[in-house]
């Protein structure tokens, strides 16, 4: 692969080619959330049990991690364009044979080539938002992208649980594999892989050789894996309370009907909607500094301070939540809108990654990273585990019943993740405007990248 700049790249073009591939991520977040407006439905259609129910949800990240690396790889050496397409309409089929699976094998199965093809999603829009946009800007952008994926997860709560009451579940997941299509033909018809001032070569082979070397580079660079466990850790919320077990914690422990509960889950995607483009447009163009023993805002960006501030503030609120009883229905509006803002943070931690390792390595370093933010939905289990540990867990119906002690169990390993977290944040080295290979080498592994340049 080859990319060659000469000129400016038109900015709305720039725009809607990256807003147009954010939509399959959007489309994405959705298949990830939903399971939290399904859980009742599809324990009762499968004859399942809980922990049966939480393994069908986890196919979805059994197949995303696997194909994490493999993804990176491809999208590193084939046209963006064609394999997004491919992908996008490989996921749609997959979501519409859900709809009509009879046995959860199928469903397993279906739920599990989702997952595989959504580990393309966010690579995706990091190559070409790397293609499109100049440094400077990245964070901003990768902000707005989280924020139209927040809109996934936001139609996956309240939408989707008005959609199973009325048309059944079957149906629901029909109209959303009918939106996976209409977003394959968006994609094909708008999405390009680079401006028309760069030249791209498509690789014709690629040797083992050049795969090993490709991994090599990109898993011996430090800022790429705690890049990854920093957003991973930051993540947990969505996978926690936004996706499986938000709305059982607040109908079993707060006596929220179901559709207060859906509105309050809801507040996590709307604070990550409202902070993804603020914070990446803040990590852009400032930092806070001492200057004559006061704290001053100074112009020049920072990726690793929003990381710590979102450490700290995300250790708080769940501290809050875990330790407060009979909090009202406002109280867990604002605290769940807390939790989302603060994890919005994260966003950061993307173009971080990004450049800390040259062009070539974008999609493949991106990988890495990816590979250990969904590693975060294999907390799940853990979760679970915790919950279970006091054993006074009851059944009504296809439901578990769990006590608050046993939630706040289960949720104590959310203060841990914070702290390893704000770790992770103090020890990754500074990014923004690494730009030249000189640069690169002051925060990455020094070796890497001179042997890739």
């Amino acid at each position: 692969m080859l990319l060659k700049q000469t000129t400016e790249v038109n900015a709305w073009q720039s725009w809607l080619v990256v807003l147009i591939a954010s939509l399959f991520f959007c489309y994405e977040f959705m298949q990830i959330s939903m399971f939290n407006a399904l859980g009742e439905a599809l324990m009762t259609a499968f004859h399942i049990s809980p922990a049966e129910y939480g393994h069908l949800s986890g196919f979805y990240f059994y197949g995303n991690l696997l194909f994490l690396i493999p993804a990176g790889l491809i999208l590193d050496r084939c046209s963006t364009r064609k394999v997004l397409c491919w992908v996008s309409g490989v996921c749609a089929l997959a979501t519409w044979v859900f709809s009509n699976a009879q046995a959860i094998e199928w469903a397993e199965a279906a739920r599990w080539v989702t997952g595989l093809g959504g580990a393309f999603a966010f690579l995706v829009v990091i190559r070409l938002a790397t293609r499109w946009f100049s440094t400077d800007r990245l964070a901003f952008v990768v902000g707005v992208v989280v924020t139209l994926a927040m809109f996934g997860g936001m139609i996956a709560q309240t939408p989707f649980v008005w959609m199973t009451e009325h048309l059944g579940w079957r149906q629901t997941l029909y109209y959303d594999s009918i939106l996976g299509f209409i977003i394959t033909g968006l994609i094909a018809l708008w999405v390009k892989d680079t401006p028309q001032h760069m030249h791209w070569v498509e690789e014709s082979s690629v040797t083992y050789a050049q795969i090993k070397h490709t991994l090599t580079l990109a898993f011996k660079n430090t800022q790429n894996w705690l890049g990854g466990v920093i957003i991973s850790l930051l993540n947990l919320p969505i996978f926690i309370f936004g996706a499986t077990w938000g709305g059982l914690y607040l109908i079993q422990v707060h006596h929220m009907t179901t559709y207060q509960a859906s509105f309050i889950t809801s507040m996590i995607f709307v604070g990550m909607i409202v902070g993804s483009p603020l914070i990446g447009w803040w990590s852009d163009h400032y930092a806070f500094n001492i200057q004559q023993g006061r704290l001053a805002c100074i112009q020049g960006g920072s990726r690793r301070q929003p990381l710590l501030v979102s450490s700290v503030a995300s250790f708080v609120t769940i501290m809050i939540l875990i330790f407060s009883h009979a909090l009202s229905f406002e109280s867990l509006m604002g605290l769940f809108f807390l939790m989302g803002l603060f994890c919005s943070m994260h966003v950061v931690g993307y173009p971080l990654v990004a450049e800390s390792n040259p062009p070539e390595l974008t999609a493949s370093a991106s990988a890495i990273s990816s590979m250990l933010i969904m590693a975060g939905g294999f907390i799940l289990p853990i979760f679970g585990w915790g919950m279970s540990l006091m054993g006074d867990v009851h059944m009504i119906g296809h439901t578990a019943i769990y006590s608050s002690l046993d939630y706040q169990i289960g949720m104590s390993i959310l203060p841990l993740a914070y702290i390893l977290a704000g770790w992770a944040a103090y020890s990754v080295k500074e990014t923004l405007s690494c730009q030249s290979v000189n640069d690169l080498k002051a925060v990455c592994n020094e070796d890497s990248i001179s042997s890739q340049a």
